[in-house]
C-alpha cells in the first residue's frame, strides 16, 4: 500500500477548489498527498480511504459550510474520515474557509475531540494565500518535504511500480468496482446504469442525429445581444444528450456520498461551477468499462454550445420556438422570475420535440466552450463541430434559471461566467449541467 504524508478531507460541494489548490501547492513542494479524485482507483472504496488515513502523518480537514452541515450526521464521509484520523492519532489540521470560525457545538461523540484543536483560517483574498500556506507548512505540518533528488528517484521507482501494477492489473483484474457502470442501447436512446451500494440511478441519453442547422440570429450593429449574430451554418456529428439535468442523486452517487435515499434526489444539482462539473465528468469517465460505449468512441463530457442549441431547438426538426419546446415559458419551466431560486423535480414540465426536459428556465447549464463576444463573426460559412474559441476568461452557460429574467431562458440567449471563483461561489447558485455522450473534443 502506498503511504502518504498528507490526507486532505473536504466536502465536494464547496470545498473541492480549495482542496485542489492546497494539494497542488503541497505536491509542488515535495509532499505526498492523498486526494480522492486523483488517488482512488478500483477496489474497496472505504478500505482505500481508511488505509490512506492510517498511513499519513498529517490530516488536513477543509472546514466549509457544507462540511459543517453534515457533521451531526454519523453516516457522512466527512465524519467517517475525521473519526478514522482521530482513532489513528493523526495530526489533524482544521482549515477554516472564509466565513467559518469554528465547529458547531453539537457533534457526534467520536469526533468531539476536533473542537479542542487549533485551526488555521484561509484568507478572503488571493494576495494573502502565500502567508496562509507558509504558516500551514511551518507551524502545522509534521511531514517533511522530499528533496528534489529523492523526489526524482522516487518518481523513477514509482513509475516502475506503476508499470508493474498495470501488468498485474491486466492479468489479474480486481473483482470489486467502486462504481458499476452498465450500458443499454434501446433503439436510438442510451441508458447508462450506475450502481454503488446502497444506491443506484440511471442516466437516460436521447440520441440527437447529426446534421446542419443555422446557429444564432442576424442582428444589426448596435442592437442588444449582438454576440448572437451573425446567423451561421453549423454541421454536427450525431451525439447523445441527457434528457434531464444531473440530479442531486446522480451527483451523490458519482461523488461517493453513500447516504440513504434523500427527498431531494430527483431535483437538479445546483450551485456548481465549471470546474466542479469537470471533476464529476473525470470520475465518471474513469469508470467506463462497457465495451459498447468504448467501441463507439464516446466519452462523457459537457455539450458544446452548438450541440446545446441544436438539441434545444429539436435537432433536425428545428422547431424554432422561443424557448426549448414552446413559445410559452410556463409550459416548459417553473414560474419564479426575479425571485429566489426555486427548483422543481426534473421532468416536471413538458419536454421539447426530442423528449429533452428543462433546457429553458430550470438552471443555467454549463457548456464546454470558452465565451467569445465576436466568435460568431469569425466562424465563416459552415463550421464542423465547433467548440468555441481556443482561450477565454469565461465559459458559456445556456438556458436561464427559475430566478433569471425570461430573456435568459430563450434558446438563442448566450451567457457566460468565470469557470470558478475561489473566493465567492455564490454566483453559481443557479448553475447546473447535463451530460453528453459524444466524440472527444480535440483541443
Amino acid at each position: 500500500m502506498k503511504k502518504f504524508d498528507i490526507f486532505i478531507s473536504y466536502r465536494r460541494e464547496d470545498g473541492s477548489d480549495k482542496a485542489i489548490i492546497i494539494r497542488e501547492c503541497l505536491k509542488r513542494d515535495g509532499y505526498s498527498v492523498f486526494h480522492d479524485v486523483d488517488s482512488l482507483t478500483r477496489g474497496d472504496f472505504e478500505k482505500k480511504i481508511k488505509d490512506a488515513i492510517a498511513s499519513c502523518k498529517d490530516f488536513i480537514l477543509i472546514v466549509s459550510k457544507k462540511a459543517l452541515e453534515v457533521c451531526p450526521d454519523e453516516k457522512n464521509w466527512v465524519v467517517e474520515e475525521l473519526a478514522c484520523a482521530i482513532e489513528n492519532k493523526k495530526n489533524i489540521i482544521p482549515v477554516f474557509l472564509p466565513g467559518i470560525d469554528g465547529f458547531p457545538s453539537e457533534l457526534p461523540p467520536r469526533i468531539k475531540y476536533v473542537t479542542n484543536l487549533n485551526g488555521i483560517p484561509l484568507p478572503y483574498k488571493n494576495q494573502f494565500f502565500e502567508d496562509f500556506y507558509r504558516k500551514l507548512k511551518d507551524d502545522y505540518l509534521t511531514s517533511k518535504r522530499t528533496s528534489h533528488k529523492i523526489a526524482i528517484w522516487s518518481g523513477v521507482v514509482f513509475g516502475f511500480v506503476l508499470l508493474l501494477a498495470v501488468i498485474v492489473y491486466k492479468i489479474f483484474p480486481p473483482n470489486i468496482e467502486t462504481l458499476s457502470v452498465s450500458f443499454q442501447n434501446e433503439n436510438k436512446d442510451m441508458i447508462v446504469r450506475l450502481e454503488r451500494l446502497p444506491i443506484q440511478d440511471e442516466l437516460h441519453f436521447v440520441k440527437v442525429d447529426g446534421g446542419e442547422y443555422l446557429m444564432g440570429i442576424d442582428r444589426k450593429d448596435g442592437e442588444r445581444r449582438l454576440d448572437e449574430s451573425p446567423m451561421h451554418r453549423v454541421r454536427l456529428d450525431t451525439f447523445w444528450i441527457m434528457d434531464s439535468e444531473v440530479t442531486n442523486g446522480m451527483w451523490r452517487l458519482i461523488m461517493g456520498d453513500l447516504g440513504n435515499y434523500q427527498e431531494d434526489s430527483d431535483f437538479p444539482k445546483s450551485g456548481l461551477d465549471y470546474k466542479e462539473c469537470q471533476e464529476f465528468i473525470k470520475i465518471l469517465n474513469h469508470q467506463i468499462k462497457d465495451s459498447e460505449i468504448l467501441s463507439l468512441g464516446l466519452v462523457f463530457r459537457l455539450p458544446t454550445e452548438a450541440e446545446w442549441e441544436y438539441a434545444a431547438k429539436g435537432g433536425m426538426n428545428q422547431d424554432n420556438y422561443r424557448y426549448s419546446g414552446n413559445d410559452t415559458l410556463a409550459i416548459v419551466s417553473s414560474i419564479n422570475r426575479g425571485k429566489d431560486l426555486k427548483l422543481d423535480r426534473v421532468k416536471s414540465r413538458k419536454p421539447n420535440s426530442l423528449g429533452i426536459y428543462d433546457m429553458s428556465g430550470s438552471l443555467f447549464e454549463w457548456c464546454y466552450d470558452w465565451y467569445g463576444q465576436n466568435y460568431y463573426r469569425q466562424c465563416g460559412d459552415v463550421v464542423d463541430n465547433p467548440a468555441g474559441p481556443k482561450t477565454g476568461e469565461t465559459r458559456i452557460i445556456r438556458g436561464g434559471a427559475t430566478n433569471s429574467d425570461s430573456s435568459h431562458c430563450e434558446v438563442l440567449n448566450r451567457s457566460a461566467r468565470e469557470p470558478s471563483n475561489f473566493w465567492d461561489n455564490s454566483e453559481y447558485n443557479n448553475c447546473g449541467f447535463r451530460l453528453v455522450l459524444g466524440r472527444p473534443i480535440i483541443e
